[in-house]
């Protein structure tokens, strides 16, 4: 009987040491470089009234382009006025430091994932979707 119980309590174990090694590697993620970088980021662009108003900008004028294509009416004054935004808003410091840091952390996460997909021979991302 004794041994009965060992055997049922294996998958339990199992179970906590998963989720242990899921724990660690969260902690692990949160407190990367690349999150850090990214969270510092994304607060700074957030607190930048100057990066906040030429995104704003930015999107009521794609916003304007869409209305203008939908009848087939885009201005050049329009398109002129998007290109303008676009270079200002790729320009900004602010701007620039969240995109790169953005793009550190999603590589960061991919890898990860890479990573524990070969191990475990299945697409782990595609199992959180669920």
């Amino acid at each position: 009987m004794d041994n009965l119980n060992l055997h049922n309590d294996a998958p339990q174990e199992n179970l906590n040491s998963l989720s242990e090694a899921l724990q660690n590697l969260i902690d692990h993620l949160t407190h990367s470089e690349a999150s850090i970088r990214f969270r510092n980021a994304e607060r700074a662009l957030m607190n930048d009234s100057n990066a906040q108003d030429l995104l704003n900008q930015l999107a009521r004028l794609q916003q304007t382009l869409k209305t203008q294509q939908r009848n087939n009416l885009p201005t050049e004054e329009t398109l002129t006025h998007l290109h303008q935004f676009q270079l200002q808003v790729a320009e900004h410091p602010s701007i620039q430091e969240y995109e790169y840091s953005r793009e550190l952390y999603i590589a960061l996460i991919r890898q990860v994932n890479q990573q524990i997909s070969q191990l475990i021979g299945l697409d782990f991302a595609a199992l959180t979707r669920r």
